[in-house]
């Protein structure tokens, strides 16, 4: 599987439409392997979805994005896991151990409820709205 990371610096980019570089991440045998960086200089939406289809990603795992933003990705077939905070090689140890559902990389203000968050690689399958239970 084919992971991108939106990333700004050296950490998730806190707004999807602010990443400075996606990080292709190569995810075989419950390992992060980062295989390219593409350097972003235009951050339309029109390109950053290009650079994930051209790249074959298969997830996309970033900070904050719109709605209409992640329809359109998940329209394309490329599967999300939003909210997300940290710094890159923690998000790809904690993606690895099935982890990022941990209150250290959810961003504040995240419930999660509701957004199709299945947790990590077994789990990111972008179910849909689940059913609120209180």
């Amino acid at each position: 599987m084919l992971l991108a990371l939106a990333a700004y610096e050296n950490r998730i980019a806190s707004v999807f439409e602010s990443l400075d570089r996606f990080l292709i991440v190569d995810f075989k045998d419950r390992e992060c392997h980062i295989v390219s960086t593409v350097k972003v200089n235009n951050p339309d939406f029109s390109n950053l979805m290009a650079i994930m289809k051209t790249n074959h990603a298969d997830l996309l795992i970033c900070g904050a994005i719109n709605r209409c933003c992640r329809q359109l990705v998940e329209g394309q077939g490329i599967r999300i896991i939003p909210w997300v905070k940290g710094e890159i090689d923690h998000v790809m140890d904690a993606f690895s151990q099935d982890n990022l559902n941990s209150g250290d990389f959810i961003m504040p203000g995240c419930r999660r409820r509701g957004r199709g968050w299945q947790g990590g690689p077994m789990g990111a399958r972008g179910k849909g709205r689940t059913k609120k239970s209180f």
